[in-house]
């Protein structure tokens, strides 16, 4: 058996066996079991962040973090769900509409220095995304294209759950072997997070992660998209929904970064 065979076999076994967990008799999904890591592992890195440059205010940010969480996961999708009857997350379409003007509010009233707090959930979000891309590949949502050498889903998995809190819809059964792109996405966050913890390091609060991150994931989602056909996204065009947004984002951060590197309006 070649390597790519191996790698496809281990790939479709995690798959079966992330489906197979369950806990108290309780059927585990893999989406939200990954989502909720990712989501301890950024209160963690935010504490830590926030505790070495501004000591006074690392409890609040993690307890506004919390609180802007509790209000996309409860709130938000729900009002979308009814409003706009979209009852799948938007990861870009959802962190420049609601969590990242929610995180500005929270700056305003505390005090939290902005180009902290912009250099802070700038990481937070390339690293919460590996844990989520990892659970969109383990729960059969946002998958790629028919590739001969992709993976194949099993049909059990493509069930819709539905909590009293948190719902998750995973993609149409593919009839076919499937590029996992969802593990390309995840190790693009992965190596996002890495570069811009190196940069932070480096040079400390400048206020131009969160900028530099929704550059490079709107320029790599943008080129992505090409590749993936599960979306219950509209199309416009030859493009996806989330194309377009990222063409949007993409200028207006690069214009950012500009108007901030020259200090045009004193910035």
């Amino acid at each position: 058996m070649d390597k790519k065979n191996k790698l496809r076999n281990f790939l479709e076994k995690c798959i079966i066996k992330a489906n197979s967990i369950s806990f108290f008799n309780k059927k585990i999904v893999p989406y939200l079991l990954c989502l909720d890591i990712g989501f301890f592992a950024t209160i963690l890195l935010s504490y830590c962040l926030m505790l070495h440059f501004d000591s006074e205010k690392a409890a609040y940010f993690v307890f506004s973090y919390i609180i802007i969480y509790l209000l996309y996961e409860l709130i938000y999708q729900k009002i979308k769900a009814k409003l706009l009857h979209v009852y799948s997350r938007s990861y870009l379409q959802d962190i420049i509409l609601f969590i990242i003007p929610c995180f500005i509010i929270f700056f305003k009233l505390s005090g939290v220095v902005y180009s902290l707090g912009f250099d802070v959930i700038g990481l937070i979000f390339p690293l919460i995304m590996t844990f989520v891309r990892i659970g969109c590949f383990l729960g059969g949502c946002c998958y790629g294209i028919v590739h001969s050498n992709g993976v194949h889903y099993p049909d059990f998995i493509f069930k819709a759950h539905r909590g009293k809190c948190r719902n998750f819809s995973p993609g149409k059964t593919p009839p076919h072997r499937v590029l996992p792109i969802q593990l390309y996405e995840a190790t693009f966050h992965f190596l996002c997070f890495i570069t811009l913890s190196f940069y932070f390091y480096i040079y400390h609060v400048t206020g131009n992660i969160l900028f530099m991150y929704l550059m490079v994931y709107s320029g790599f989602r943008f080129c992505s998209d090409f590749y993936r056909t599960e979306s219950v996204r509209p199309r416009i065009g030859i493009f996806s929904e989330a194309q377009v947004f990222s063409m949007v984002v993409f200028m207006v951060s690069v214009l950012i970064l500009i108007v901030k590197h020259y200090d045009l309006f004193h910035l």
